[in-house]
Parts: structure tokens; C-alpha cells; sequence
């Protein structure tokens, strides 16, 4: 069996959402040891223009961002960096906004009925991916 790869760092996280999903982010206090939340948004392009600067490895869509179509903000953000992690959420399981999120360069698709250990979790299981790739390909192939 492969050895799990240390936390060599908390896993950064940026929220560009509405109101619910923001709740949801602040559940997970519980694994500040290996989450840090940098910021969360409800504008579009201020959650773009704070990608850019924040340098996150997570990144929360959530389906209502009131200034810009959240299928646009997932693709602005893919064009950015293939490194990112795009997480969409919404709290319809619309299965045409999903197929266009990921279509969009989301890597994966949250359910906002999920609990916080669910999000957590998934969150957690990109940062070991990523560690794993970067660790025995010498490079991230995530994207």
C-alpha cells in the first residue's frame, strides 16, 4: 500500500456563492488545521478578480452568482489555470446545469444537501490527489 502523502499545507479555499453556500463553508471551521477559507464572494467578478490575487487551490461555484452566469464564472476560472479545483454547487441536482458546469471545466459537482464533513471530504480527497500526482509525476495533471 502507497504511504498518504503529508499535509504539508492547508488546502485553499475561495467561495464565489449565495447566502446558503456561504453557511455550508462555515461549518467546516472544524478542519481549520487543514482548510483555510480565503474568502467568500457573492459577486462573480469579484470572486474572479480575488482568484487571481489568492492564489486558491479550491474554488465553490455555486449555480446563483447574481452579477455574472455561474457557467461563465467556471469557465473564466478553467481558462485561468487547469491546476484550480472547481467544485459547482447548487441545491437543485439539475442535470443539465450540472453536465454544463463540468462541461465548463468543473472538475466536480456538489449537492448543497451535502453536510459539511461531505464537502470537507471532497475537498480533501483533490488536495491528495494532487500531492500524489505532483509526488510520483513530478507535476499536477489535474485539468
Amino acid at each position: 500500500m502507497a504511504d498518504v502523502p503529508e499535509k504539508d499545507k492547508r488546502i485553499r479555499v475561495l467561495s464565489i456563492s449565495d447566502k446558503f453556500t456561504r453557511e455550508l463553508i462555515s461549518t467546516l471551521e472544524a478542519h481549520k488545521d487543514e482548510v483555510e477559507f480565503i474568502g467568500n464572494t457573492e459577486s462573480g467578478r469579484e470572486g474572479l478578480e480575488k482568484a487571481k490575487f489568492a492564489s486558491p487551490d479550491v474554488v465553490l461555484v455555486s449555480a446563483f452568482v447574481p452579477d455574472m452566469d455561474a457557467i461563465e464564472v467556471i469557465r473564466v476560472l478553467r481558462t485561468k489555470s487547469t491546476r484550480l479545483h472547481i467544485i459547482s454547487a447548487s441545491l437543485s441536482n439539475n442535470p443539465e446545469w450540472i453536465w454544463e458546469s463540468l462541461q465548463a471545466g468543473a472538475n466536480d459537482y456538489l449537492s448543497l444537501g451535502v453536510t459539511s464533513d461531505g464537502l470537507f471530504h471532497l475537498i480533501q480527497r483533490f488536495h491528495y490527489r494532487r500531492v500524489l500526482l505532483e509526488k510520483y509525476h513530478g507535476r499536477d495533471k489535474q485539468g
